[in-house]
Formats: C-alpha cells, sequence, structure tokens
C-alpha cells in the first residue's frame, strides 16, 4: 500500500507534458529536447503543456461521449396531404427489445417530427390520429430506415358501432373499453407490438351499453377494460369489425356496485 501511495506521488508531480511523453514513448524524456519525431495522442500534435492538456481534455471527452445520433424527420398526413395531428409513440432498443424504453410526442402544425437516434438503436414507431387508421413501423434499426419511410399517410377510417352486455343481458353501462390489435402468433414483430401494449383507441360506454370507433385498423382485436385490468378481455373478430357494428358480450355478471 505505501509502495503504491508513493508512486502515485510522484506520477502526480509530472508536468503533463512529461507524463504524456512517458506513455507514448515507454521511457521519460525531457519536454524541452528534440524528438527523433513528432508525438501525437490521437492526431493532434504534443508540442507543449497547453498542447498536452488539450490533448488529454480531447482524448476524455471523445471517450466519454455517447453513441453517434441520426437526425430524421417524420412528415404524417391525411390522404389528401394535409398535416395530421396525430400521436407517436416511439420505443427504442439496444438488445432487439428484450428491454426498452418508450416516448409518447407529437407532430407540429406542419405535421413534421424531427428524431434523433442512435444509428445502432432498434426502433418501433406507432402512429395514431383521430378518425383515421393507425400505422405503425414494425422493428427495426434506426440506420435501415430510409428518409421516405417516415413520410406516412394516414388512411381514413371506418366508423364502428358497437353494444356491449354483461352474461345476464344487462348493458355496460360506463364502462372504459381499450382497443388492442391482435397480432400474428409466433411472429416476432407482433411479440414485440404486444409488449408495448398499444392501444388503438379507448372508449367509453353510455347508459344503453352502445359506443363508438372511429380510428381501428382492418383486423381482430381484444377488447380489455382499463379501470378492471385484471379482468379478461373479450375478442373482436376481423369478419365482425369489417361489418361495421360489433357487439360485446361479458360471460360475467356486473360488478356489485361499491
Amino acid at each position: 500500500m505505501l509502495r503504491f501511495a508513493r508512486r502515485r506521488t510522484v506520477l502526480l508531480a509530472v508536468p503533463p507534458v512529461l507524463l504524456v511523453m512517458m506513455l507514448l514513448t515507454g521511457r521519460p524524456t525531457s519536454p524541452w529536447a528534440q524528438p527523433a519525431e513528432s508525438l501525437h495522442l490521437g492526431n493532434i500534435p504534443i508540442t507543449d503543456e497547453a498542447s498536452a492538456r488539450a490533448a488529454v481534455d480531447a482524448q476524455v471527452q471523445s471517450a466519454a461521449s455517447g453513441p453517434a445520433l441520426v437526425r430524421r424527420t417524420m412528415k404524417l398526413t391525411d390522404p389528401a396531404g394535409k398535416p395530421l395531428a396525430a400521436r407517436v409513440r416511439v420505443a427504442f432498443s439496444q438488445d432487439g427489445f428484450h428491454t426498452f424504453e418508450t416516448l409518447d410526442v407529437t407532430p407540429d402544425a406542419e405535421g413534421r417530427l424531427p428524431l434523433e437516434l442512435d444509428r445502432a438503436a432498434w426502433v418501433v414507431l406507432s402512429v395514431q390520429a383521430p378518425g383515421h387508421v393507425p400505422r405503425w413501423q414494425p422493428p427495426v434499426t434506426w440506420a435501415e430506415l430510409q428518409d421516405a419511410d417516415l413520410d406516412l399517410t394516414l388512411a381514413d377510417s371506418v366508423r364502428v358501432e358497437g353494444t356491449s352486455r354483461w352474461v345476464d343481458g344487462r348493458p355496460m353501462s360506463g364502462v372504459r373499453l381499450a382497443f388492442r390489435p391482435t397480432w400474428t402468433p409466433g411472429e416476432y414483430a407482433g411479440q414485440v407490438a404486444s409488449r408495448l401494449k398499444i392501444v388503438d383507441e379507448e372508449v367509453t360506454t353510455d347508459a344503453s351499453g352502445r359506443f363508438s370507433c372511429t380510428s381501428l385498423r382492418p383486423g381482430a382485436y381484444r377488447v380489455a377494460f382499463p379501470d378492471r385490468p385484471r379482468w379478461p378481455t373479450l375478442t373482436v373478430s376481423a369478419e365482425d369489425l369489417a361489418k361495421g357494428t360489433i357487439a360485446l358480450r361479458a360471460p360475467w355478471s356486473a360488478p356489485v356496485p361499491k
């Protein structure tokens, strides 16, 4: 311990330029002696104490800096080319979505949304706007995406009318419903989407158990109960959704009021 401490004290007393030269050449040398060849730390020539300090600082900053970020801009429009007031969920991961982070953002009045991400990051984009079919970008690295891939047009959706009842036939009145798209079993993209718990639309039933949806995509759905997360989900088939009317029926009785 004492030898280590004493050695450490001696090194701290060495001028920075001499210390750098010792590290580069592997032997002590005089900072004022003419070297056989110019010394460099990285791409920075070492000529005096000031340049040595600058070189060391540059190396420390380079090591501490994060990965290079790539800036791209999303553009969201309707079929007529008008900008959309959409909601965008950006999910990104460094390990293929074993773990991930999410960010909910909105575009500006022109429908543009600049994004700056690590080019090596895996990215999923989920875009929703009232009255339009949701869009999503399956998992891909930010480097693989092209600027053209981020120009998204959301098609107009079809209005869907629905009814909801308990097993005894009474209406589900004042119940909040969350429509989560169903993904193809076994697909990696579907597994990631399921983990993100994407909700295309939330509605609240009226006193008669009726509701309307205006922002669903073609396909099947699972209907969850946000206020009762332990309740089982109900299913809506793609065929029933395509008809424009759906009827939900819970296989259990209405909860007892508190």
